[in-house]
């Protein structure tokens, strides 16, 4: 089967700690990486903030993922996350594009499971509107939200989709937070529900854009845990004290560095 290109889109803002977890997300990725493409758009003021503020750091980075290929963008100014995500739709160059925040952990068959999700239902645009939280300030706990299959509270983060659809609908909103309610207005029918178990994990921490600790209770916390591995991961990103293994293993993230 001949598979499209598709391309992920990656806004980032003062995320240069997170520059492992994004690598680790984009290689381990199950859609062969030759049909993928990387498009990240950096508006951090501060070079010493930016994500890969040298030539070679980008040329060290592209090495790494090949054969994904990399766009870095960094000369344009702070915007809302709704405008940098329109930004990054009209940069792509692909029929398909995914979004993959640069704070988050993605699971291996993110794009795998989305594009044939997309194929199956014969829709122009996939996401969830369910999401597993890592509560790093609670333990690294894990809760979980579902929203019921309400389209309108796809989350922007999990968002898989043709240019075509996305020029059908109004856009992102200019705003900082909920940037995606105007996607999915006048009830579009072309939209489908993915498995948020096979799509990614929401990591909570103190630069938030929104708090997400305010999604953490007793109901809706889950009965199991990350391995210490993957804690460890966290830890290490996030500049938290890693500890020796003692949990056994259950949701793996392997660290890779360049």
């Amino acid at each position: 089967m001949d598979l499209p290109e598709i391309t992920i889109l990656i806004p980032s803002w003062n995320r240069k700690n997170f520059l492992d977890l994004i690598l680790m997300n984009l290689k381990s990725q199950s859609y062969p990486h030759a049909k993928i493409k990387v498009i990240i758009d950096d508006d951090s003021e501060d070079k010493l903030q930016q994500l890969l503020p040298t030539v070679s750091l980008i040329q060290k980075v592209q090495q790494y993922i090949h054969p994904i290929q990399l766009t870095y963008i960094n000369n344009k100014p702070r915007r809302s996350i709704g405008r940098k995500r329109n930004d990054l739709i009209k940069a792509c160059k692909t029929k398909i594009f995914a979004f993959m925040d640069s704070d988050d952990v993605y699971f291996d068959t993110y794009l795998t499971h989305s594009y044939e999700l997309m194929k199956e239902k014969k829709v122009g645009c996939v996401g969830c509107d369910k999401m597993i939280f890592c509560m790093t300030d609670k333990n690294f706990d894990l809760h979980a939200i579902d929203c019921g299959n309400q389209v309108r509270q796809i989350h922007e983060a999990t968002i898989f989709a043709t240019k075509k659809w996305y020029r059908a609908s109004a856009g992102f909103a200019t705003s900082g937070v909920g940037e995606g309610k105007n996607l999915f207005d006048n009830g579009r029918a072309d939209v489908a529900i993915s498995d948020i178990n096979k799509v990614m994990m929401c990591v909570q921490h103190g630069t938030n854009t929104v708090d997400k600790l305010q999604f953490a209770n007793d109901n809706n916390k889950l009965p199991m845990t990350l391995d210490q591995n993957a804690i460890n991961t966290l830890k290490n990103i996030l500049g938290m004290k890693e500890e020796q293994a003692e949990q056994p293993e259950q949701v793996e993230i392997i660290k890779e560095e360049i």
